[in-house]
């Protein structure tokens, strides 16, 4: 059985995304843990955004628009394992004032991070 305090732990992890204050009444933000085992979990963001709005996939974009940035704020103990992962399909179009193709979400986004806790943290 998983001690609750490590559950907590993980809970306890900040999932930032960066953006404008628009943004923030626009797209709101919820998240969720689910276990792979003893010591991996996998961290899930979720944005739902507002008709009318979307949200810039992952990037990068060099001379671009600012892409999605989610930044993990993690306890002693928690490593990240892998990248972080869009989950759906963003949209893709040419973008005339940037000169770009750039990917974008509406009214939905997920973002996936796989973590590991250490020795100290495991669930023994």
């Amino acid at each position: 059985m998983k001690p609750i305090r490590n559950i907590f732990i993980i809970i306890a992890i900040c999932i930032v995304a960066s953006g404008s204050a628009a943004q923030d009444r626009h797209i709101k933000w919820s998240k969720s843990v689910k276990s792979d085992d003893n010591r991996k979990y996998t961290l899930t963001a979720t944005a739902t955004i507002d008709d009318g709005w979307h949200l810039y996939d992952l990037g990068p974009y060099e001379g671009g628009p600012n892409a999605t940035v989610i930044e993990f704020s993690k306890p002693e103990g928690i490593t990240l394992d892998g990248a972080l992962r869009q989950t759906l399909a963003p949209k893709r179009v040419f973008d005339k004032t940037f000169g770009m193709e750039i990917g974008y979400f509406e009214h939905r986004a997920v973002f996936e991070q796989d973590i590991v806790l250490s020795g100290a943290q495991s669930t023994t």
